[in-house]
């Protein structure tokens, strides 16, 4: 029989479990301990039911329970064998990205040794470049120098010619300094000419400022005028204001007196409207019947027309036999 690898916490975790008829798995044994690491609760659990296996085949335990036990070792073992196949997936999954990593990083890698060696090709040029640009220093150096030399040369000749053209030159210092005082001269005189001006335009501008002064005070003045007729007017406003109000109190009583009085108007021409009505259907009653009347006269024109007719041609017929009987009296 092995020892016992497992701690008592576990131990009393697997048993409430399968006292409860749960399946001791790690995550449970955990949930009741606290604390563990997986692996280390998978082998002890593992144990465990090794030992109760054992016990159970020694006959330590009734032939139910013997059962009972082999059958959660099966199921145990089942779910031990599924969280390994699971285990083993996730390893087999983060052997795949820690694979893609490694390629990503020797890409990677091998970018950068070929940055590195443009970096290195990039010196290389660089280091030619300032060789030459060393060699184009130490010509430009002895260009200067040559340079410098004809300077001096030059230098030189310049003071051989001071020194022969030194009475000229005198001269000239003469001639500057009297053309100096008359500048110096002139300029004092354009000095006074302009203080003149100054005090001049002093004098305009206080000038200026008293004028200005004085269309202060006028304008205040007036200001001060306006402001009172202003009050005045405003004085005179509210009068009017306030006589507007009471002739518009006036006038709205009066309007509301004719209000009054439009609405008795009002239920006046109703009562009229309604005696209008009736008299329009009397009117209407007397036009039908006027209207019966006239086909009656109609007709009766029509008739006394015909009766008419007859008549005159019994007028004819009278005279044509009076006119017969006379003829035939005469020639009697």
């Amino acid at each position: 029989m092995m020892s016992k690898q497992y701690s008592p916490e576990t131990y009393d975790a697997v048993m409430s479990l399968l006292k409860n008829g749960d399946t001791p798995s790690w995550r449970k044994v955990r949930e009741i301990t606290g604390h563990g690491a997986s692996n280390a609760i998978v082998r002890e659990v593992r144990q465990i039911m090794s030992e109760l296996a054992e016990r159970s085949a020694g006959g330590d335990y009734p032939k139910a329970a013997q059962d009972a036990f082999w059958n959660l070792w099966m199921n145990i073992k089942e779910i031990a064998l599924s969280e390994f196949s699971q285990e083993r997936d996730q390893f087999r999954s983060e052997a795949e990205d820690a694979k893609k990593a490694a390629q990503e990083t020797m890409e990677l890698l091998e970018r950068a040794q070929e940055r590195q060696a443009e970096r290195e090709d990039q010196i290389i040029l660089m280091r030619e470049q300032l060789n030459q640009a060393a060699q184009r220093e130490a010509q430009l150096i002895a260009q200067l120098a040559h340079a410098n030399g004809r300077i001096d040369q030059e230098l030189s000749r310049m003071e051989e010619l001071r020194t022969a053209h030194k009475a000229e030159i005198a001269t000239h210092d003469r001639e500057r300094v009297e053309w100096q005082a008359k500048l110096e001269a002139e300029t004092e005189q354009r000095h006074k000419v302009v203080a003149d001006i100054t005090l001049e335009h002093q004098r305009k501008v206080e000038r200026l400022e008293l004028e200005l002064h004085n269309e202060q005070a006028r304008y205040n003045d007036d200001t001060a005028r306006f402001l009172r007729q202003i009050d005045e007017e405003r004085v005179l406003h509210r009068k009017a204001e306030k006589e507007a109000q009471e002739v518009w109190h006036k006038l709205s009583a009066q309007l509301s007196q004719v209000n009054q009085e439009k609405a008795h108007l009002a239920g006046q021409l109703q009562v009229m409207q309604k005696e209008m009505d009736k008299v329009s259907l009397k009117n209407e009653s007397l036009e039908a019947k006027n209207d019966a009347l006239h086909t009656e006269i109609s007709k009766l024109n029509a008739l006394l027309t015909e009766q008419t007719a007859l008549l005159h041609q019994a007028q004819l017929k009278v005279v044509s036999l009076t006119d017969n009987v006379t003829h035939q009296e005469a020639d009697a």
